[in-house]
Parts: structure tokens; sequence; C-alpha cells
């Protein structure tokens, strides 16, 4: 049996069973279905066209914005053209003669605490390599009435080339004069850029002196611990410390960061036995942040009191 295919009709051959028991050959013409614009099998109906976009309304104008750096980063330099060219004549005298510049500076000072001939210039001053500088910056970081030129003068101190212990002693000197804030922040940034026993020592004073602001104290204390204070000394604090719960916190935190592993016992004995209740939970806290055996061993002790 042959079975014929053509290019538009497809004959089917049936086997039709005839009376006498002799099948039959009987064809059936199948037509091929009218061929659609279709992609696979889906089929995808024309859309309608897009209707264009309403106009876009007019940008608004904007306001240029001009960045500008703070006075103190420009070190001291004034809008004011002619203060500027003065300015300008002041260090090219700095650099022709520094003794007689920083002279000439003092005297100015004397007639006009605020001169911006001269605060404008500190960090010129500090540069001139003058012995006289280190004076000037000490009287202008004591003394001035302006706070920019106090905290400016600070810095340049503590940045100075000069034997570490005597810097170190002028910083402290500032910080036991000056008692406003942006003073007090000055100090204790340039003490803690020259990484000294003795500072660690005055500081940790501050730390424990009531008469303090909280704020200086915190400072004070993140001073410590950012130069090396070693573990016991912030323990000391931690016991020392009596009348500033959020500062005794701070204290703690600061035990709980430090990389000697000692710090567990001392975070599991507040834990155990302060008086504060608030401290034994922020301790049992701080345990959880450890990752010694010593840790979890401690946490347990604690399950079983």
């Amino acid at each position: 049996m042959r079975l014929k295919v053509f290019k538009r009709a497809a004959a089917v051959l049936v086997l039709v069973p005839a009376l006498n028991g002799t099948p039959v050959m009987a064809q059936r013409t199948v037509t091929t279905p009218q061929r659609f614009n279709y992609f696979g099998e889906f089929f995808f109906p024309e859309l309608p066209p897009i209707p264009p976009l309403p106009p876009l309304p007019p940008m608004p104008e904007l306001e240029v914005f001009r960045f500008a750096f703070p006075q103190a980063l420009r070190s001291g330099e004034s809008t004011d053209p002619e203060v500027r060219f003065q300015q300008e004549v002041f260090r090219t005298l700095l650099r022709n003669n520094a003794d007689r510049g920083i002279e000439i500076a003092a005297e100015r000072l004397k007639a006009d605490p605020d001169d911006q001939i001269v605060l404008g210039n500190l960090t010129s001053i500090a540069n001139s390599g003058s012995p006289k500088s280190m004076a000037l910056l000490l009287s202008v970081a004591k003394t001035s009435t302006n706070a920019n030129a106090r905290r400016t003068a600070t810095v340049l101190i503590a940045r100075s080339k000069g034997d570490k212990e005597a810097v170190t002693a002028t910083i402290l000197d500032i910080l036991a004069t000056n008692r406003d804030d942006e003073s007090q922040q000055a100090a204790l940034s340039a003490l803690s850029e020259l990484d000294s026993p003795r500072a660690v020592k005055m500081l940790s004073d501050i730390v424990r002196n009531k008469d303090r602001s909280i704020a200086a104290r915190r400072s004070a204390l993140g001073v410590v611990s950012r130069s090396g204070g070693s573990l016991a000394t912030l323990e000391e604090l931690y016991n020392g410390v009596t009348d500033s719960s959020e500062l005794r916190r701070s204290i703690l935190a600061s035990i709980s960061r430090s990389s000697d592993s000692r710090a567990v016992s001392i975070l599991a004995k507040i834990a155990k036995s302060d008086a504060d209740e608030t401290m034994r939970r922020a301790a049992i806290q701080h345990l959880g942040t450890r990752k010694e055996a010593e840790a979890v061993k401690a946490l347990e002790d604690l399950l079983k009191k």
C-alpha cells in the first residue's frame, strides 16, 4: 500500500471491507488550513497605534550652587580683597624674615586680638621655622577671643616637630586653661595624635573629674581608648566613675572592644556582681559579642546562679 502526499491536499487511503470480504481502497481528500500571520503557536493581533505623548512641562529654573570651603579649612583666608592682599604681604614678610614677622604679629594682636591678617596666617607662622612661633601660637590658643583661632593654634602646636613631652605639656596647659567646649575638643583631639603616657594619665584624670562636662569626659575617654590605654586603666576608670551611668556604659563599651582576652573576665565580673542592674545587662550583651570560649563559659556560669 502506498500513500501519496500532495502539496495542497493529502490523499488518505482507507481500507474499506467489501461485501465479499475483499478490501477496497477508498480515498478521502483533506484540505490544508489557510495560512495565518502568526509567530510560533501564539497569535499576535495588530495593536492600535500609540497616541503621541503630551509635551513635557518646562524645566524649573535651578539655583546655581557654588560650594565653598568653610573659613577654617581655607586657613582663615578673608573674603575682603584688601584683607587678602594684606595677608599675602604678611606671608611674604614671614618668608623673608620669620622672626621680624612674628614680632609684628605679636604687636598687631596686642592692638587687636581678632586681627585677621595674623589669625589668617597661623599655619604660615607655625611653618616659619622661627623659635618664636610656638610662644605666639600658645598665646593665641590660650587667650584669643576667636574660637576658630584657638582651635587652629592648638592643633598646630600638637603637629609641631618639637619634643613630644614638651608639646604634650603645652597641650595639657591649654586644656587646663580653657574650659569652653571648642577649645577642649581641639586639645583632646591634639592629645590623641601625640600618644604620650603623660597624656593618658592626664586624660584619665579628666574622665574621673566630676567638675568637667560629660561631653569633655567622654571625649577624654575616647582619646584614652584610641591612644592605647591599657585594660587595667579602663577597669580602673570604670570602678572610679560613680556619678554617671552614661559614662560607665561608654567605659564598658571600650573594655568590650579591647583585643586583650582578659576583657572577658572583667565583663563577667561586672555582669555577676555590679550593683547597677543596667550595667550587668550591658556587660552580658558585650559578652555576647566576644568570640572566646571563655565568654561562652561565663554566660553558662551566669545561668547557674
